[in-house]
């Protein structure tokens, strides 16, 4: 049973769980609450953030995967579970860790933290280890991973300066990203014939040459980076993922690599200063990021009829005519193209994903073609009729904030939505998306609702959240919205969030509590009463013992 509770860093109490078939998920634990009840659950993985205690953590002795993040950990060295096999203790204060009593242990993250000195990894095992992340620290030599001849995936990227000489006997990793490192020569790369997957990115240059013994590279990234002898990705002949994006000031993009790239199944050009790629060989290409390339030709890309996946926003493009007949898209991200005309979109019916964020839309009526649609962003823009969103029923997902919409009728028929946001609009009623059965997660927050009359179930409270006949399993109050009053009355709910409530929360009834299926609850930035937050314990001591 998943269950989270998490309150403001102000309340004396805070935290924040979820659990799921053996997972538990803790948020914003603060160092005086106790979470004791840790050791009685039979937890398989065990995900907490922002925690100062972790003494009750040390007794489960069942737990495979822990994730201890942005914790502030100076020390854990009190830490003992035999059975772990994965750990992340990403955003710590930590400087080094008792490794030894790991010795299941196959993947460490140690990102972020405070490593200079890594020599403690020598008792990591030399035969099941294989994954060791150490991205975001201050580390320079790296010898002492030539001794664990299992990592077969390694990052130690955002290490400034590190040495990397020493990668030249880790000759079985296939898994490499060495990004942002201030690395002057790649020349240590022969020695990794076995690398399937390179991240070089946002380092001062890179020869292809240093290249030329990769021959099993799949993927290929060099950011923001100066590319010589790019004619060399011609050797990979399994090549099929190749990112140059943010080579604007390097001038990355020539002309040779568009002989290479009819073997290329995903492209990522993002921010090169693009706007011909008539040169391109696109028709195998599945996934296209042209993003951040303002005023590039979209002519040639009417040939990639395998095209899945397209990604071109703030492209400063003012219709989608070029690409109308890419009837295969399934994918489509045209966001922060300003006073952009959508209506080429009418043939491309096969669309799943539609982003079309803060583009000045007044009129969407092209969208009624979209009938498979299944998430839809919206934001940001000037609609205020969504009478057309009717006739896509399999919207699952629909995010509408900060448009200026009034009447949100037209959705009653999308019964597929389990997440609408309609917040910061002009909406006054909601009682048309009170009978979507699946509505799983419902942001409201900023809008003309007065009360919630309309979903009270004829009770007399005139603050509320949920009751009746109104039984989603998420449902988010925000801001405006001022609760005191909590009324619980059906049993299907599952989530409720609570934020930004300015007046004090000082009552919360539940009805039926023992069939009460509540898993998640969130309170933040609210005020409660003690009784209040008693409840929420005994809630959760109950859902401990199912």
């Amino acid at each position: 049973m998943e269950q989270f509770i998490e309150n403001d860093q102000k309340l004396v109490e805070k935290y924040h769980k979820r659990m799921q078939n053996g997972f538990l998920n803790i948020k914003n634990v603060q160092k005086h609450f106790s979470i004791a009840f840790l050791s009685n659950l039979n937890i398989k993985i065990l995900s907490i953030n922002n925690c100062r205690n972790i003494i009750p953590i040390l007794t489960c002795g069942t737990t495979t995967e822990l994730n201890l993040i942005n914790c502030w950990f100076q020390d854990i060295n009190g830490l003992c579970l035999e059975n772990l096999e994965v750990l992340n203790l990403s955003e710590n204060k930590l400087s080094s860790l008792n490794v030894n009593k790991f010795q299941k242990l196959r993947q460490l993250d140690m990102s972020k933290n405070e490593l200079t000195d890594i020599s403690f990894l020598k008792d990591l095992s030399s035969t099941i280890f294989v994954k060791l992340q150490l991205k975001y620290n201050k580390i320079k030599d790296i010898q002492i991973l030539t001794s664990i001849n299992s990592i077969k995936e390694l990052d130690i990227s955002y290490n400034y300066g590190i040495d990397i000489n020493y990668l030249k006997f880790m000759v079985q990793l296939t898994y490499l990203n060495i990004a942002r490192c201030g690395i002057q020569s790649f020349d240590v790369l022969k020695s990794l014939p076995n690398l399937e997957e390179l991240d070089v990115s946002y380092n001062k240059n890179i020869d292809c040459k240093t290249l030329e013994n990769q021959l099993k590279i799949i993927q290929f990234s060099a950011k923001g980076m100066k590319i010589e002898n790019i004619n060399k990705l011609l050797l990979f002949s399994y090549l099929s993922e190749l990112n140059l994006s943010d080579n604007n000031d390097n001038n990355a993009i020539d002309q040779s690599i568009f002989q290479l790239s009819i073997q290329f199944t995903k492209l990522s050009f993002s921010n090169n200063n693009l706007n011909n790629i008539s040169q391109i060989n696109l028709i195998n290409i599945q996934y296209l990021d042209l993003s951040y390339n303002e005023g590039i030709d979209l002519t040639p890309l009417n040939i990639m009829a395998r095209l899945k996946h397209l990604n071109i926003r703030f492209c400063k493009i003012k219709d989608l005519f070029a690409i109308k007949d890419l009837t295969n898209l399934e994918e489509l991200d045209i966001a922060y193209n300003r006073d952009i005309d959508i209506s080429g979109l009418k043939m491309i019916t096969k669309l799943v994903t539609l982003k079309c964020d803060n583009n000045n839309i007044q009129n969407i009526q092209v969208l009624k073609y979209l009938v498979c649609l299944k998430q839809l962003e919206l934001a940001g823009n000037e609609i205020c009729d969504i009478t057309p969103l009717q006739h896509l029923t399999k919207l699952t997902k629909l995010y509408i904030r900060d448009c200026v919409i009034v009447d949100i009728s037209p959705l009653e028929s999308l019964i597929n939505l389990e997440q609408i946001d309609i917040a910061r609009n002009q909406i006054i009623h909601i009682s048309s998306i009170m009978n979507i059965a699946k509505l799983a997660e419902l942001y409201i927050n900023n809008n003309k609702i007065s009360c919630f009359k309309d979903i009270q179930d004829h009770l007399n409270f005139e603050q509320f959240i949920i009751c009746g006949q109104y039984q989603p399993t998420s449902i988010e109050i925000l801001l405006s919205n001022k609760m005191k009053l909590i009324f619980i009355k059906t049993t299907q709910l599952k989530e409720i969030r609570l934020k930004y409530n300015d007046m004090r929360i000082k009552c919360c009834y539940v009805k039926q509590k023992q069939s009460l299926q509540l898993q998640k609850l969130s309170i933040c930035h609210t005020s409660l009463t003690n009784t209040v937050v008693s409840l929420f314990n005994s809630l959760s001591n109950f859902e401990q013992q199912q």
